[in-house]
């Protein structure tokens, strides 16, 4: 089982997100926006085969910053899930969930200058 917990205020996201994945299904936790007292969670769960094209990208860019995160296409939908996610933390879930048969890249390593020029790794 694989389980992240993330918990911080953002302006693009909500201040807790929950992402956890076993074999054989992916869990996804969110508060509502704008609920910073974390008082209602917004849940999905989906089978890990109907999950697909997870991936490390920016989910917005302004004004020059971008905020990474991964992307996925799960249950008919594209999600964006874990902003601010660091490079390192990044691979480590996508070798994990790669290793459970999910529909991670051949290669799913963040490209190093992607470290360097980011996070100063």
């Amino acid at each position: 089982m694989f389980v992240l917990t993330k918990r911080y205020v953002r302006l693009a996201y909500a201040s807790d997100e929950t992402f956890r994945c076993d074999r054989s299904t992916l869990s996804i936790a969110k508060v509502r926006w704008l609920d910073f007292r974390d008082g209602h969670w917004d849940s999905s769960s989906f089978a890990l085969a109907e999950v697909g094209e997870i991936r490390y990208r920016v989910l917005v860019a302004l004004r020059g910053t971008a905020i990474y995160g991964l992307r996925l296409r799960a249950g008919g939908k594209a999600l964006r899930i874990l902003p601010w996610l660091k490079p390192a933390d990044a691979e480590r879930i996508l070798l994990a969930l790669k290793s459970f048969g999910a529909d991670v890249p051949d290669d799913p390593v963040v490209p190093s200058k992607l470290k360097e020029n980011q996070w100063g790794s």
